[in-house]
């Protein structure tokens, strides 16, 4: 029978083009995506909703492509339902929409401000009130960024968009669900958490993320110790187990050497201590797999339950390195990516002149950079330490070295799951080993009820070191290890913008908090900086004593180029190590003073404008410079005058 030919026209045959509105459609402003289209695919975002706005339409058409061009399309599809609300509303409640394009800052603001006054009335959850909310403000901004509107201040903070950067454990929800679950105590010890989850408060956000991360530190070190604890309690006793002669249990059950058993031989292991003994000494300290030699004995221990018991006696596995992988992230100083601490081998550990202090070594991800830290080696409190922890797993993962891959071999992370064979060990999985982490949390009296993952600490460690310092980027970016300011500034405006409202960030953290340093463009367009403001700047500093140090540096009139460099935004001295040294040092020192400074009358139009100077001027450095100048300051110890009130 001859199949029937469908009538149907296909409207979506051409290659997709970037901004190109589809005539084939029927719909003017039928929009075709081609970030997220296929040649087997296409994905349209349907505007003719909006086609009352006129030309306007076809442009917030265009541009929405470009702003959801970096989202998936999952994302891109939601941002697309946020923005549909707000035009819908704008379309059919503003009665000259048709004259859209001509309408000025205060019209936007005023229509931005009753959107977000009607979703709040809005009979739907809180969190698609605050979706709509963000989502219309996120687009709104882009368009003021892109030059389509004029610019105004959004009812709503604009929330980020990055999705590597994450919020630190301070900031993360409360499950309710599993917090019904805990007994009074738990929730009365989660009740205590958020009393001090003000985000206004930089002082109590500062003790919430003390006090969990103690409390990580805590769960980790205790199950580290049992974990500890059984592998080498373990092997000793397995060893000591005098009673159990392995040679002769295989000449007696196993003519063969161990591919099979005959006989009672079942009878003769009856504890634990005796598997271990045997797996060590005749399949190498690795429990047989399917199909290998001695796969009658793997059947055995898994019929008694034996096991999960054993594995974490015979080598590592993903749940006993968890709680050590868990310390290493934990640990602040270090403030290391998941994949840093992941990809740590025994060489990432090294003696020093000092006994009691080793060195560190890390590969920092995609930089393909390494970074080195002291660290003693001896805790206190009953601390494990990083070189401590490194040392478990090194014991712990050298039965399984023999079986891995040559690249691998120095692994501390090597694992082998129950499924596993000896062809088939190697570093554990970035998704086992998030699963092994979820387990331990799962298990804490009442962590559990947050969700916090690996990522989470990074992002935790640098923002305590903001909020530590009063908002130095500086050394948000030492401990980063950033190769650019600009990249420890995404962190900072994450967890201070995106979580706190506007009206709020502005009254609590002002000129030092309320963002990080803008660029030295914008810098000019806001202070108004020319040749005598740059001028009033300079002289005011140099009253202090700043450019007044001998470094030795060999500059001509260095307070002559800083001006220079704030009108015209030329570089080449900002290179030098000794006037990276005066920047850093009298920043740092304007940030001392800040509780003095905010008192004086010069705090707006002096004070906090050199601050976020002196921020944009290291934020052009080349890393190695600003550290050069880092270790210079701290050698000269460079120091200034005071201020009057």
């Amino acid at each position: 029978m001859m199949a029937r030919c469908s009538k149907a026209v296909d409207l979506y045959t051409d290659p997709p083009i970037a901004h190109e509105i589809v005539p084939k459609s029927g719909f003017p402003l039928r929009v075709l995506a081609p970030h997220h289209s296929t040649p087997r695919k296409h994905v349209y975002y349907d505007f003719t909703f909006a086609e009352p706005m006129g030309d306007l339409a076809r442009v917030f058409a265009k541009e929405f492509l470009n702003f959801t061009e970096t989202l998936k399309p999952g994302g891109s599809r939601t941002r697309f339902v946020q923005l549909q609300a707000f035009l819908r509303e704008t379309v059919l409640v503003q009665p000259d929409v048709g004259e859209i394009a001509t309408w000025e800052a205060e019209r936007w603001k005023a229509l931005e401000q009753q959107f977000s006054r009607n979703v709040r009335r809005r009979n739907i959850k809180d969190r698609s009130k605050k979706d709509l909310c963000y989502g219309a403000a996120a687009f709104l901004k882009h368009l003021q960024d892109a030059g389509v509107l004029p610019t105004f201040e959004l009812s709503k903070p604009v929330k980020a968009t990055n999705p590597g950067k994450i919020p630190p454990i301070s900031h993360l929800r409360v499950d309710k669900q599993r917090l019904e679950l805990l007994s009074l105590g738990a929730k009365s010890a989660v009740q205590e958490l958020e009393s001090l989850a003000d985000v206004r408060d930089p002082i109590k956000i500062q003790e919430k993320i003390g006090r969990m991360r103690d409390l990580l530190r805590e769960h980790w070190t205790e199950q580290a110790r049992r974990v500890w604890s059984m592998f080498v309690d373990g092997n000793r006793l397995a060893e000591n187990d005098a009673n159990f002669d392995v040679d002769r249990f295989l000449t007696e059950y196993s003519p063969d050497g161990g591919l099979s058993f005959h006989g009672p031989w079942r009878r003769q292991l009856s504890s634990d201590t005796q598997l271990i003994k045997l797996v060590k000494r005749r399949y190498g300290g690795i429990i047989p797999a399917h199909g290998e030699e001695g796969s009658q004995l793997r059947d055995y221990i898994r019929d008694i339950g034996a096991a999960r018991r054993i594995s974490a006696v015979l080598h590592s596995t993903v749940d006993s390195i968890t709680p050590f992988y868990g310390l290493l992230l934990n640990a602040g100083e270090l403030a290391l990516n998941p994949s840093s601490a992941k990809t740590m081998t025994k060489e990432s550990s090294a003696n020093t002149d000092n006994p009691d202090v080793q060195t560190i070594y890390w590969d920092k991800g995609r930089s393909g950079e390494m970074y080195s830290e002291n660290c003693y080696i001896e805790g206190v409190g009953g601390e494990i330490t990083v070189p401590q922890a490194q040392s478990c797993l090194l014991a712990m993962s050298a039965p399984l070295r023999p079986y891995a891959v040559e690249e691998e071999k120095n692994s501390l992370f090597l694992v082998k799951t129950p499924s596993s064979t000896r062809e088939t060990i190697s570093v554990i999985s970035d998704d086992a080993l998030v699963e092994g982490w979820k387990r331990s949390l799962n298990g804490h009296p009442f962590l559990c009820v947050y969700k916090i993952l690996p990522m989470h600490l990074r992002s935790t460690h640098l923002y305590h070191k903001f909020l530590q310092t009063g908002g130095d980027v500086i050394e948000v970016n030492k401990l980063a290890r950033h190769a650019w300011l600009e990249t420890s500034q995404i962190y900072v405006n994450l967890n201070t913008s995106e979580f706190v409202a506007a009206r709020d960030a502005r009254q609590v953290q002002d000129f030092l908090l309320m963002k990080a340093t803008p660029t030295r463009q914008q810098l000019h367009q806001e202070l108004g900086l020319d040749a005598a403001v740059a001028k009033r700047l300079t002289v005011t500093a140099a009253s202090l004593g700043f450019m007044g140090w001998d470094l030795d540096c060999g500059e001509q009139d260095r307070l002559s180029e800083f001006e220079r460099w704030l009108i015209t935004g030329e570089k080449l001295f900002i290179e030098t190590a000794e006037v990276a040294a005066e920047l850093y040092a009298f920043r740092n020192h304007l940030v001392a003073n800040a509780h003095v400074l905010r008192e004086t009358k010069d705090w707006s139009g002096t004070w906090a404008p050199m601050i976020l100077l002196m921020n944009a001027a290291l934020g052009e450095m080349r890393a190695d410079t600003r550290n050069k100048g880092s270790k210079l300051a701290a050698e000269y110890e460079l120091e200034y005058k005071g201020f009057d009130r």
